[in-house]
């Protein structure tokens, strides 16, 4: 073999070293492709089983925020009821109350419980001397959970202090009184404007009348004159004719 032939030899070998290399290196990145793939396959797959699962547990909850009131009703007649009421209506609400438990509807209670405005809706205040500010002294409606997440806050009245009820309806009048300066009713202004008017019309039609008694007095006291002068020519007439 000749020195030519040798070389030319070594440049074929190097060519395929470099093509294998590039088929290496092409593969590489066809594998970290599809690695990388799989994961986020694996990822989204995860994602739609727990989604599915959170949809089959929440489903329903439009459904048993229906039956709530229900449930409120039979509590109020319960409540209410004289015991023949609450012999008939008993076994309704506890078949009720068990049918919501077996679906993961679950009450609460949130008498004497400090407020939490994620569990309670305040809708009234009272105050109490024996309970702490924020206890719970009432309960209107019973809140309730759907597989441990909030299905319906309780309805409840909350211990608040008559100083901080007194402050706030006095910020409440500060503020108003505020608006009220700084916008005044239009209507008032309007009326004024009719009324000042009235008045200017009454001053002008008052003014005219003084004018014309003013310029009757002279002619009323021209003719006052001329009746004395004139039995005075009368009775010389009378005279004469004596």
């Amino acid at each position: 073999m000749s020195v030519f032939d040798g070389k030319k030899a070594r440049e074929a070998v190097e060519a395929e070293r470099l093509k294998l290399e590039e088929v290496v290196k092409d593969n590489k990145e066809l594998i970290e492709t599809l690695q990388r793939l799989q994961a986020e396959f694996e990822n989204f797959r995860k994602r739609e089983e727990k989604n599915k699962t959170e949809f089959e547990k929440f489903s329903t909850a439009g459904v048993f925020t229906e039956i709530l009131p229900i449930m409120d009703a039979f509590e109020s007649a319960l409540k209410k009821g004289n015991e023949e009421q609450r012999g008939a209506i008993e076994p309704l609400y506890y078949l009720l109350k068990s049918f919501l438990g077996k679906n993961s509807v679950k009450q609460f209670s949130a008498l004497n419980e400090l407020f939490n405005p994620e569990m309670h809706e305040a809708v009234e205040t009272g105050y109490s001397q024996d309970k702490d500010e924020g206890i719970v002294l009432e309960e209107f409606k019973k809140g309730y959970t759907l597989n441990g997440k909030l299905l319906r806050h309780a309805t409840v009245k909350i211990n608040q202090k008559p100083v901080k009820k007194i402050a706030e309806i006095k910020k409440q009048l500060q503020t108003q009184l505020q608006e009220l300066e700084k916008e005044p009713p239009k209507e008032k202004t309007v009326e004024s404007r009719e009324d000042s008017g009235k008045i200017e019309g009454k001053e002008a039609e008052t003014g005219k009348k003084e004018e014309e008694k003013e310029e009757k007095k002279p002619e009323a006291e021209g003719l006052e004159k001329e009746e004395p002068y004139n039995s005075t020519e009368n009775d010389s007439v009378e005279k004469i004719g004596e």
